[in-house]
């Protein structure tokens, strides 16, 4: 199992100011270990109070974010899913699945890391975000 989880939206260290997220970013911290600042390929858009990553238009594409290696992945992912929309035993909610995409670390490593990305296809119609989300 992927051990490795990117997070480019209010489960970021980052998104502090973000109201949303805020006690599973606190578990987050506990339950895994910050690698550090990282970049996947996608696009983002935003949903309102937060952003979605899609698979881009171009493969320059970027996105910012941050990298976690989660100590117990299978319990982590549990409360995630459930948090990103996602039903039990399933892998794609009604806004979100989770996948695993390469990630690179600002170190310069690349690795497989799971991440939650828009669950549909088209994402046409939805306002698109720069490379980096920033809390509101």
């Amino acid at each position: 199992m992927i051990q490795n989880l990117f997070v480019y939206g209010t489960l970021m260290r980052r998104a502090a100011a973000a109201r949303m997220g805020v006690a599973e970013r606190q578990r987050l911290e506990v339950e895994g270990e910050w690698l550090g600042e990282g970049q996947i390929t996608g696009r983002l858009y935003n949903l309102g109070q937060y952003p979605v990553l899609a698979v881009p238009k171009f493969p320059y594409e970027a996105v910012q974010g941050e990298v976690f290696w989660l100590r117990a992945p299978q319990a982590t992912f549990r409360w995630l899913d459930l948090y990103e929309g996602i039903p039990p035993g399933k892998v794609q909610g009604e806004e979100y699945r989770r996948v695993v995409r390469r990630v690179r670390v600002a170190r310069g490593n690349a690795m497989d890391a799971c991440v939650y990305i828009l669950a549909k296809d088209d994402a046409s119609g939805i306002p698109t975000f720069d490379e980096r989300w920033l809390a509101r």
